[in-house]
């Protein structure tokens, strides 16, 4: 093998380094023969190691890389969000300042009446006076009943003030009544429309199965009688209870909270829950009182079923219980299926020409009232 290499290099004349090898005997080439290749391999394998090396710092560097890249994709994601919340905030922020705009232009169109009213009170006071000491002065009835006549117009006209006053301040607390009231209904029961279901016994003895579906009035018209219906049946309180009608009384089918059969009064589970009452008269004129429609009697928490159109009867000014004349039962929902159920509820077999008892009324038992929630409604 020696010797082929030596006759190699000795007919090329040159070493693996390029440079020329000194032609000599045969122990000397074979040892620059070896050195040669021994450099070679040593260098070899430091090419191994140096590549080897750098694989591992390009594969670090590129974990390095996609550590770095998870972190700035985490920060871009929380800037998102709190960027979309800064957004949110300012939304609100706009929204409370417009409010705070309406609120503060309504405080200050009613400090100017008030100062109005303020100064014209001053004046008639001033004019009273004045007139008192004419009268006193004076001998002359004609004067006298002038002044009389003055002091009454002016007693009049601030009585009227006060009332209209008055009535500008109810009106004021019924709105804020509804608009949390509507706001409650959204939050709780979603934006509409409602229905609910009525489970009855009809019939003799109430023992013919039925049910008709009711839905209510749009919250924008009446929320605030949605809202205290909606919870009563949430809570169950016009289960067991009693339908009643009389031939005398034939335009409503009325509801009473007692228990079906006992007839025993459930005030107290109404009382209990703070439905003993409404606050007050939830009307709309938008939403009349029609045959098979649903209201309140006066502030409930009794109600009634419009056996026939009680628009005007049941309407603005036609019941003398409400406080203000000019108030009316709240209508609060229309039945919209099972009307031949309704219908069976009058059958006007009433005998008595008036009612004095249970027995004499027709009477129907109320097995259930439910919302109707999500996919039934």
């Amino acid at each position: 093998m020696v010797a082929i290499q030596q006759s190699y290099l000795r007919q090329n004349g040159q070493s693996i380094y390029g440079s020329q090898l000194p032609l000599g005997n045969d122990d000397s080439s074979a040892f620059c023969l070896d050195k040669a290749f021994s450099t070679y391999n040593s260098d070899s394998t430091m090419s191994r190691w140096t590549l080897r090396f750098l694989c591992l710092i390009v594969l670090a560097s590129w974990m390095t890389a996609l550590k770095i890249d998870a972190k700035l994709n985490n920060r871009y994601v929380a800037f998102q969000k709190k960027f979309r919340s800064l957004n949110l905030q300012e939304e609100q922020t706009f929204d409370m300042i417009q409010d705070a705009k309406t609120k503060r232009d309504k405080i200050l169109r009613q400090n100017r009446q008030q100062q109005r009213t303020k100064r014209l009170f001053d004046h008639e006071a001033r004019m009273s006076e004045e007139l008192y000491e004419l009268k006193q002065s004076s001998s002359n009835s004609e004067v006298s009943k002038l002044i009389e006549q003055r002091q009454n117009g002016i007693t009049s006209s601030w009585v009227k003030q006060r009332q209209e006053a008055l009535y500008q301040k109810i009106a004021s607390l019924q709105f804020i009544a509804q608009e949390q009231s509507r706001k409650r209904v959204v939050e709780k029961y979603g934006p509409g429309p409602h229905r609910v279901k009525f489970e009855v016994l009809t019939g003799q003895n109430a023992r013919t199965s039925g049910s008709f579906i009711v839905e209510l009035a749009p919250i924008d018209l009446v929320p605030y009688s949605v809202n205290v219906f909606l919870d009563m049946t949430t809570h169950r309180l016009w289960d067991n209870t009693v339908f009643y009608h009389h031939s005398a009384q034939h335009h409503v089918i009325a509801a009473a909270p007692v228990n079906f059969g006992t007839f025993d009064p459930k005030g107290h589970h109404f009382e209990a829950l703070g439905y003993e009452r409404l606050g007050f008269p939830d009307y709309s004129s938008s939403y009349p009182h029609f045959q098979y429609t649903l209201g309140f009697s006066g502030n409930g928490p009794n109600f009634y079923i419009n056996a026939i159109d009680n628009s005007g009867h049941h309407g603005p000014g036609g019941q003398d219980h409400h406080e203000i004349s000019a108030d009316a039962d709240p209508c609060f929902g229309k039945i919209v299926s099972g009307h031949e159920v309704v219908r069976r509820m009058i059958p006007d077999r009433s005998a008595s020409l008036r009612p004095n008892a249970w027995e004499d009324y027709d009477l129907t038992r109320i097995v259930s009232v439910r919302p109707i929630i999500g996919s039934d409604n």
